[in-house]
């Protein structure tokens, strides 16, 4: 755990985990977050090694309380927005599990 202090009064901690991974991020679980709102827990735990898909972003988007509680961390960069490549192995994989 790492902590310093805001000012006088406030002290903020943030957990490290080590050797962790990107956490590429799915509608259903960063929406779960949004809807109690604490994405705070994630960014606490994983960022600046947070990854949200374009399409998870479009998923999220249809819904615009949660995406403008995502899009404040985005601009942040703490969370990472990555535009998939639908041609690569990823994004074959993907189109294929949206079909079936």
């Amino acid at each position: 755990m790492i902590c310093h202090l805001k000012n006088q009064s406030q002290r903020i901690c943030k957990i490290t985990l080590p050797n962790k991974k990107p956490l590429v991020l799915d509608t259903d679980m960063i929406s779960s977050f949004a809807w109690v709102k604490r994405v705070d827990i994630i960014i606490k735990l994983y960022s600046p090694e947070i990854i949200l898909l374009d399409v998870v972003e479009e998923e999220l988007s249809k819904t615009p309380h949660l995406m403008e509680q995502i899009d404040d961390y985005i601009e942040s960069k703490e969370i990472q927005f990555i535009k998939m490549d639908l041609y690569s192995i990823e994004g074959l994989e993907y189109v294929h599990l949206q079909r079936n």
